[in-house]
C-alpha cells in the first residue's frame, strides 16, 4: 500500500512539473509563448516540452524523425532559443550517449560521452570537441611508443643500425644548413645597421606607450618579441663571427 502511494505521488510531482505551465495551443500555426506543449516537425521530429517567444526554451525532449539529418538521436535537457543550452542528454541512435554541458547545440563544458563499444571520456569540452583522451587513445599510444622502441632495438641488435643517430642526422641537418645560412645573411654589416635601427625605433616607441599609458603595452610586447629575439641571436652571431 505504500508503495502504491509513494508511486503515486511521484507520478503527481511529475505531472505538476509538466503543467506548471499552461498548455500551448492545439494550432501549430499559432504563437507559442510560456507555455507546455508539443511540436511536430515536417522532417518528423516531435518536441516536447516548454516554449517561449514562438521557441524553444526551458526543459524539453526532442525525438529527431527519420528525415532529419540526426534520425534516431533523442535530446533531454535544457533548451535557449531553440538551440541545445544547459545540461542534457544525448542519445545517439547507435547507442552512443552524451551527458553534460550544452552551448548553442555543441558539447561545451564538463561532460562525459559513453560510446557503444564501452570506451569513454569523462572532462572537458569545447565547439563540440573533447580536449582529452580517452583510455583506449592512451593506449593506442602506449602500443605505438613501445613498438617503436622495440623496432629500434631490434634494429640495433641484428644490423647495428642506431636508429637515434639516423634520426637526428635526417631532422637536424637541414636545420643546421640554415644556422648556417642565417649566420652568414646577419653578419652582413647593412643587415647589422638595420636591425640595430630597428631595435632603437622599439625602444622608442615602447617609451611612448609608456608616457600615453596605453593599455595595448602587452600586445604590442607580445607581437615584438619575435623581432627582439631575432636581433638578439643577430647581435650573437655577429660577436661569434668576429
Amino acid at each position: 500500500m505504500k508503495k502504491l502511494l509513494l508511486i503515486a505521488l511521484i507520478l503527481y510531482a511529475g505531472n505538476a512539473t509538466a503543467s506548471s505551465l499552461p498548455d500551448c495551443p492545439s494550432d501549430q500555426s499559432e504563437r507559442y509563448h510560456n507555455c507546455f506543449g508539443t511540436h511536430t516537425y515536417a522532417s518528423g521530429s516531435k518536441y516536447v516540452g516548454e516554449f517561449k517567444d514562438n521557441k524553444i526554451n526551458g526543459q524539453g525532449t526532442l525525438n529527431y524523425g527519420v528525415n532529419s539529418k540526426w534520425a534516431g538521436d533523442t535530446y533531454v535537457g535544457e533548451w535557449r532559443d531553440s538551440k541545445r543550452n544547459g545540461q542534457g542528454t544525448y542519445t545517439y541512435a547507435n547507442g552512443d550517449t552524451y551527458i553534460g554541458e550544452w552551448k548553442d547545440n555543441k558539447k561545451h563544458g564538463q561532460g562525459t560521452k559513453t560510446w557503444a563499444d564501452g570506451d569513454k571520456y569523462v572532462g572537458e569540452w569545447k565547439n563540440d570537441k573533447r580536449q582529452g583522451l580517452t583510455w583506449k587513445d592512451e593506449l593506442e599510444i602506449f602500443v605505438i611508443l613501445f613498438l617503436l622502441i622495440f623496432f629500434g632495438l631490434c634494429l640495433n641488435q641484428f644490423f647495428g643500425i642506431n636508429i637515434l643517430s639516423v634520426t637526428q642526422s635526417i631532422i637536424f641537418y637541414p636545420f643546421k644548413q640554415l644556422a648556417l645560412s642565417i649566420r652568414y645573411f646577419f653578419s652582413l654589416t647593412l643587415v647589422k645597421i638595420f636591425m640595430k635601427t630597428l631595435l632603437i625605433l622599439i625602444f622608442l616607441f615602447l617609451i611612448y606607450l609608456i608616457y600615453m599609458n596605453r593599455e595595448d603595452i602587452f600586445s604590442f610586447l607580445v607581437i615584438f618579441s619575435p623581432v627582439l629575439l631575432l636581433i638578439g641571436l643577430t647581435q650573437m652571431m655577429s660577436e661569434d663571427s668576429s
